[in-house]
C-alpha cells in the first residue's frame, strides 16, 4: 500500500522525534568518518546546532538547498526528515528545492524533487510501519 505524507504521518513521526538524540546520532556518524572527526563535529554542532543563534527551521532550509545544489542524495534525505521534524512543511521543502534548482540548474531541481518525493513516500510508509518511529529507527529504515 502506498501512503502520502500527511498531517497524521507527520504527527506520528514528530511524536517519536527527539532533537538532541538526532544531533547525537549525526555527530557520531559524521564524526566517525575521518581521523579527529569527533572533536571537530562536536565543536561544530555545539556552535551551530546548540547555541540557538540560528533557528533549526532556518538551518534545515539552508542545508536542504545546499544538498540539492550538490546533488547529495543521502544528506538531502536526512535533512528533509530533520527539517520536517523541526516543523518545516512539505510544501516549504519543495519551495526550497525550487529556489535551489533555479540557481543551480534544471538537473539539480529534478534531482532534488525526485529525492524529496522519495523521502516523503518513504517517511509516510515508516509512519505506518514502525512500532517506535524514533529518529534512530526512522533514519536507519529510511535507506533500508
Amino acid at each position: 500500500m502506498e501512503y502520502e505524507l500527511g498531517e497524521m504521518e507527520l504527527e506520528t513521526l514528530r511524536e517519536g522525534y527527539d532533537a538532541q538524540r538526532m544531533l547525537d546520532n549525526a555527530v557520531a556518524v559524521v564524526g566517525g568518518l575521518f581521523e579527529g572527526g569527533k572533536s571537530w563535529t562536536e565543536a561544530f554542532s555545539s556552535d551551530v546546532y546548540q547555541t540557538g543563534r540560528m533557528a533549526a527551521r532556518d538551518r534545515e532550509r539552508i542545508l536542504i538547498a545546499l544538498f540539492t545544489g550538490q546533488a547529495e542524495r543521502t544528506a538531502l534525505m536526512i535533512h528533509v526528515y530533520w527539517g520536517l521534524m523541526e516543523g518545516l512543511e512539505p510544501t516549504e521543502i519543495q519551495q526550497v528545492v525550487l529556489l535551489a534548482g533555479t540557481y543551480t540548474g534544471l538537473g539539480r531541481y529534478t534531482f532534488g524533487m525526485k529525492a524529496v518525493g522519495q523521502t516523503f513516500t518513504r517517511l509516510a510508509e515508516l509512519a505506518h510501519a514502525l512500532d517506535e518511529p524514533t529518529e534512530t529507527n526512522v533514519t536507519m529504515a529510511l535507506f533500508a
